[in-house]
């Protein structure tokens, strides 16, 4: 093991191999879990026996107790209590109150920030997904591509498979599944989405049956 900084890797007992933990508190917790990364203040704090993680930046996988292979770059990125595997996270504050979902994708500042327990998400641009989870509902199998994208979807239902492409395409969709919203504010800039099974094509289109 490496360890560099104030309480970084002070749990560390004979059976943690092969962790790198440069910062102040960097993996502090860290008492079973080995080849993790941590570089960065408080950066994976309260891993405990998760194992092949890594953190890049402060508090990046603070949280985060009993996770494998996820990847955090960025301050505060992948922050929440993850205990989930196989998540990317990179941007400030991205994938920020991630718990137990595997698999997901957050790039950009704030991208993805409030999901919680979900699965399977690919979430690239700044805001985008940034709302889902915040009032207790889950994604899953979305696709989001373009700042703001899908921004507030999750606000009012459970949601999953939607697939936005553009900046702040399927802003205001807030439920329903299956959704298909291409090009800037497609599916409307104003309003509450939650149709399933629709196909929005061009700037500010929306649909008469959402």
């Amino acid at each position: 093991n490496l360890y560099a900084g104030t309480n970084a890797g002070a749990a560390s007992d004979s059976d943690t191999c092969f962790n790198i933990g440069i910062g102040y508190s960097a993996l502090n917790s860290s008492s079973s879990g080995d080849a993790n990364i941590a570089i960065g203040k408080c950066a994976g704090r309260d891993l405990n026996s998760g194992h092949n993680n890594v953190f890049l930046g402060k508090y990046a996988g603070e949280g985060l107790t009993t996770g494998t292979y996820n990847i955090a770059l960025g301050s505060a990125a992948m922050q929440g209590t993850v205990t989930g595997a196989r998540n990317i996270a990179i941007g400030c504050f991205a994938g920020k109150d991630l718990t137990s979902g595997d698999r997901n994708i957050f790039i950009g500042d704030f991208a993805g920030q409030k999901v919680t327990g979900t699965s399977y998400n690919v979430v690239l641009g700044g805001l985008a997904g940034c709302l889902i989870g915040k009032f207790g509902y889950t994604a899953e199998g979305n696709t989001f591509l373009g700042n703001g994208a899908g921004r507030n979807t999750g606000g009012s239902a459970h949601v999953k498979m939607h697939t936005f492409i553009g900046c702040y395409a399927g802003k205001c969709v807030t439920a329903g599944c299956c959704n298909t919203m291409l090009g800037v504010f497609a599916g409307s800039y104003t309003g509450n989405i939650t149709g399933s099974n629709n196909v929005a094509i061009g700037r500010n289109v929306c649909l008469p049956s959402l």
